[in-house]
């Protein structure tokens, strides 16, 4: 009703447009939700966020491949969400290879993006490059160290895939000597 309100005052600009979008996906009406993202962006096409709100809300019903355009728009216009959740759905679709160029284009442009990193190692850890893993679990650490006991973890996890136990032991001694209180 804020919004609406705001809107009858004349103040019918893109942004009020995107906030009545979030409104409504808040409260689950997506369709809803995404006619108002469609008006944002008729308003102001480089708007980022809204591309990325718009993914978002189709992919919520159903619309994968209008998802991936909307997110393929807002990380075409450099917003690294959008980037990330364009390869989260590539990677939920098991389209690996479209991921892991995703990944590796917005690795080029947020080189330090801890959740890009981390989606890398999940791509090549499924195409069993054991090594590419572990090369990018250590850049995650060396990006991310408050959260080496994780990093050193999924190395384990990468070594005990491979069958090399010796080193998935190393590794998981590692994460427990760095976060000795941590179940996992």
């Amino acid at each position: 009703e804020v919004y609406r309100h705001v809107m009858e005052q004349g103040g019918d600009d893109y942004y009020a447009s995107y906030r009545m979008g979030k409104a409504f996906e808040g409260a689950g009406e997506f369709q809803e939700a995404e006619k108002w993202f469609d008006r944002a962006l008729n308003q102001y096409a480089d708007f980022g966020m809204a591309w990325d709100a718009l993914g978002d809300v189709r992919q919520k019903q159903g619309k994968w491949q209008e998802a991936l355009k909307a997110y393929e728009e807002g990380k075409r216009q450099g917003h690294l969400q959008s980037a990330r959740d364009l390869c989260r759905l590539l990677k939920r679709l098991h389209e690996d290879d479209r991921a892991e160029e995703c990944i590796r284009e917005s690795l080029e442009q947020w080189p330090d993006d801890r959740s890009l990193l981390l989606l890398r190692s999940d791509i090549l850890l499924r195409k069993k490059r054991y090594e590419e893993v572990v090369k990018c679990l250590n850049r995650y650490i060396e990006v991310y160290p408050a959260q080496t006991d994780r990093g050193y973890r999924e190395i384990a996890e990468c070594y005990e895939r491979q069958g090399d136990l010796e080193k998935a032991r190393e590794y998981y001694q590692k994460a427990i000597d760095t976060a000795p209180g941590s179940a996992r």
